[in-house]
């Protein structure tokens, strides 16, 4: 076990700040020792505040003998590209959601990883919210029954120069609302659900103009048999309005929301006493749709390497299930027709 774990951040865009605020927190035996991105400006916070490496060509960050693990920022479109060169160079990898845009890159790098004894490993900080780990832990122990109605809403706001950047929204790179924000949301009800079985779909711009949607609807039919809706858009003026999961079942039901899933907004059950300890317990105030769980996520991912562990909080094949999802939800978008949910799905317009 190394003393000090080295790490390297590849991509210093949006979400880049989110982890200066991790890091600037301090993790024991961790240090950021390199970042990189094309425009160097970017990057100036890091280097300042960490007294870091920067570099502006990714294959010579990756090269670079002293980081141990990769965190991976840059564009959805390029996941699969970055995750790959730095595990075929030794180096484990931690990367944003969606791990890739396309279902079989997901696997492809698993295997890899697995063969080169690294971790890949992508980052749901959600599942670390307190208000969903609650929900998943009632619904397990059947505390609302036998559950037969599972739905999902993000509605939230991006104005159209998010969209002018080059490649958010672009099938290429990107997607639109399923893939980029609400695919935490798509995260979440796998997670919580069991599965999806089939969904039938339609996606429309409402008020962006992107190449991909900033509106979807969608109807879920779950693998234990219930039903439900998911509703995404990036349409809501002026600005992000909330994020909500709600589960229904034979003896209650909960509903958790608030801009990340981050409070139990409503809780009822003949089985359950406590509902209105339990909302106080596991509910958190946020400022923004990210949330406040990504620290928790990287300090558990970062703890598991520096005791030289290699198996992920959230491995490849969980982080798979949404990016399937994802997918089949494209697909219906096009087909408008139910898709079944199997390990082949693929939308052929989406990646690279």
């Amino acid at each position: 076990m190394k003393n000090t774990l080295n790490v390297g951040i590849l991509g210093c865009g949006r979400i880049s700040s989110t982890y200066y605020d991790c890091f600037s927190r301090g993790i024991e035996g961790i240090k950021l020792s390199s970042v990189s991105d094309l425009i160097e400006s970017k990057s100036k916070k890091f280097v300042r505040r960490f007294d870091c490496n920067y570099y502006q060509d990714s294959k010579s960050f990756i090269n670079d003998n002293e980081i141990d693990a990769v965190i991976i920022l840059t564009e959805s479109g390029n996941h699969y590209r970055d995750a790959k060169l730095a595990l075929n160079n030794g180096k484990h990898v931690i990367t944003e959601k969606p791990a890739c845009l396309i279902p079989n890159q997901i696997t492809t790098l698993g295997k890899l990883a697995k063969k080169n004894n690294l971790m890949y490993a992508t980052i749901y900080q959600n599942r670390f919210n307190p208000a969903l780990r609650k929900t998943k832990e009632i619904v397990e122990k059947g505390l609302l029954g036998n559950v037969h109605m599972i739905s999902a809403r993000v509605r939230w706001c991006r104005q159209q120069d998010y969209y002018e950047d080059g490649w958010h929204g672009t099938w290429k790179m990107d997607g639109g609302v399923v893939s980029q924000q609400a695919i935490h949301h798509l995260d979440a009800l796998q997670w919580i659900s069991g599965g999806v079985k089939k969904v039938v779909s339609h996606s429309s711009n409402q008020i962006n103009k992107l190449e991909a949607e900033d509106t979807n609807i969608s109807l879920l039919e779950f693998n234990n048999g219930s039903v439900g809706t998911f509703e995404a858009t990036t349409s809501v003026r002026p600005m992000d309005y909330d994020a909500e999961i709600s589960i229904f079942g034979s003896e209650g039901y909960i509903v958790v929301g608030g801009l990340s899933m981050n409070k139990i907004i409503n809780l009822k059950s003949s089985k359950i006493n406590d509902s209105k300890q339990i909302k106080r317990d596991f509910s958190e105030n946020v400022k923004h749709g990210y949330g406040v769980s990504h620290p928790r996520i990287l300090d558990e991912t970062l703890k598991k390497l520096k005791e030289g562990k290699i198996e992920a909080p959230i491995n490849y094949l969980e982080a798979k299930k949404s990016v399937l999802l994802m997918n089949a939800i494209y697909e219906s978008s096009e087909t408008k027709k139910w898709v079944n949910l199997n390990s082949k799905n693929k939308f052929n317009k989406l990646g690279r």
